[in-house]
């Protein structure tokens, strides 16, 4: 979650300074994301489809090694998806009045996003532990490779994404 959020809030800060407008501006700039997210995406997706099963026990939740391989994962997926900053760029300046300081209202728009982002989460994630619970050992391999395998149709998606 920690990785997501932070991701936002900078995508947020580069939108601030005008970046997500010199992306929509610049095709070949645009495309350098886009195919630097496909990779990645592409790459995390088959080491999913490849995972043996692994228990869900707490002591994998603690191990901080763990922690910032996962971190690393949300961070790097959040920041390599270009429609992020897109979506920020042509949502957000609706909210922001030019009259008043742009940098705190920025901050404040990061800020509220990344709240509601970690809430949504942590909805998502207490959800993902009570199913947890009943999934066996063959279940949580069908469960990897039907997450790798969306991975990988969004791989398809994003590879095919024009935009107009």
């Amino acid at each position: 979650m920690a990785g997501a959020a932070l991701s936002d809030v900078l995508i947020i800060a580069a939108v601030g300074l005008g970046l997500g407008a010199m992306l929509m501006a610049s095709q070949q700039l645009f495309m350098a994301l886009k195919w630097l997210g496909v990779c990645y995406l592409a790459w995390l997706g088959i080491q999913l489809w490849r995972s043996a099963p692994q228990a869900l026990g707490a002591q994998q939740v603690q191990a901080g090694s763990r922690r910032a391989e996962v971190f690393r994962r949300s961070f790097s997926v959040a920041m390599t998806n270009p429609k992020v900053l897109l979506f920020f760029t042509a949502f957000l300046p609706q909210f922001v009045d030019p009259a008043q300081p742009v940098l705190i209202q920025y901050a404040t728009l990061a800020l509220v996003t990344a709240v509601v982002e970690v809430l949504v989460m942590g909805l998502y994630a207490a959800g993902g532990v009570q199913a947890a619970k009943f999934l066996t050992a063959s279940g949580m391999r069908r469960l990897n490779q039907c997450c790798g395998a969306a991975m990988l149709a969004l791989v398809g998606f994003l590879a095919l994404y024009r935009r107009s």
